[in-house]
């Protein structure tokens, strides 16, 4: 597979150039669903991992990363889901729908009902990207990103990110390894 780097061509706002980072693909997995919109990785399978796609449509997929077999897919709540994101247990959806519209939940994997949902602890923008780490990280298309404590619903910090034009968090990644 050929090597690949991504870097930024010009500061933004001032703000330093951003390393080149290089990085190998190892994998392509295809999918029949239109724009992909949500990725989260889920290790609780027995015997392996899954992970799970969102669309822009209204389909949430569960695949399998090494054969790329789509193993089931249900209805995404809500539609438009912009993120996604496992907790060991269940699948966490955000949708592109402003508060007062629930636009977070939280879904059993093994049926795809809605456990639980949220309206975003914001106002004026869109839920957009999410992560897990003990606690829910989602992303806001008003270039904020919510550290949320899923159990009281509280906001335990904001974070601001830096604007790149109209571009804003459109996902987040947590990595455990760096806990």
């Amino acid at each position: 597979s050929p090597h690949h780097e991504r870097s930024a061509n010009r500061p933004l706002d001032g703000l330093a150039q951003v390393p080149v980072i290089p990085f190998k693909v190892i994998r392509t997995i295809p999918h029949a669903r239109s724009y992909g919109m949500g990725l989260a990785w889920d290790q609780s399978v027995l015997g392996g991992e899954t992970i799970w796609v969102s669309d822009s449509g209204s389909g949430i997929e569960q695949i399998d990363p090494y054969t790329g077999v789509n193993i089931k897919t249900f209805k995404a709540p809500n539609g438009k889901t912009r993120g996604l994101t496992h907790d060991g247990v269940d699948l966490w959806s955000a949708s592109w729908y402003k508060p007062p519209t629930p636009s977070i939940f939280k879904i059993n994997t093994a049926t795809g009902a809605v456990m639980n949902s949220f309206v975003a602890p914001f106002t004026g923008a869109a839920s957009d990207g999410m992560a897990w780490s003990g606690l829910l990280w989602v992303g806001e298309e008003a270039n904020r990103i919510h550290l949320i404590d899923p159990l009281a619903w509280v906001t335990k910090a904001v974070i601001n990110v830096p604007s790149a034009g109209s571009y804003n968090p459109r996902d987040i990644g947590y990595d455990t390894r760096s806990g």
